[in-house]
């Protein structure tokens, strides 16, 4: 019975769900003793559980990023369900390459943003960016090479009616993540 829980859960491991119910289903029809199969049991049922939350999150997050909200709202935004599924599943290459297209959107509104002249919205935008994913040598030396060109924002940006890459300067940055601001 220590070997089919063994072998039970290196399936689980890695990812074979479909062979862990194979062996649940000989282990039945063979008689082993109920406490093996309800550990064996339990085991599944919470490895499926896993599998459904990551498959719910991932199609949260996806429908977040199309939707346009990369970091806000605090609560329901495509990087924190993001980093939820990580949390479930942490080497989910499904989830990393999300978090990186999303930090990639926040750096193209950045860079919209500055070209537009709006220079506290790209510098806040570009720190978004870094903040998914810190390592992009691009994104670090486009904030240095902006420096202190960035503008403090007008005080009317800070009013909630305000859109966050809002003037109409800009539509395009506008656009590109309706609804963001913070994150």
């Amino acid at each position: 019975m220590a070997q089919l829980l063994t072998r039970a859960t290196e399936f689980l491991n890695a990812g074979d769900v479909e062979s862990v119910r194979a062996m649940n289903a000989r282990a039945l029809e063979i008689g082993l003793s109920d406490a093996a199969l309800k550990n064996l049991q339990a085991k599944l049922t919470a490895e499926e559980q896993r599998i459904a939350t990551v498959q719910r999150l991932l199609a949260e997050a996806e429908r977040l990023l199309a939707d346009g909200f990369v970091t806000e709202p605090a609560e329901g935004n495509a990087v924190a369900k993001l980093l939820e599924v990580l949390r479930v599943d942490p080497t989910n290459t499904t989830a990393r390459s999300m978090l990186q297209a999303a930090a990639g959107r926040l750096a193209d509104v950045a860079r919209e943003a500055y070209d537009a002249g709006m220079r506290a919205e790209a510098r806040h935008y570009l720190e978004l960016a870094l903040t998914v994913t810190p390592d992009v040598q691009e994104w670090r030396t486009l904030r240095e090479s902006w420096g202190t060109d960035v503008a403090a924002p007008p005080a009317a940006a800070a009013a909630p009616s305000v859109p966050a890459v809002a003037p109409a300067a800009a539509p395009a940055a506008a656009s590109a993540v309706p609804g963001e601001r913070g994150g």
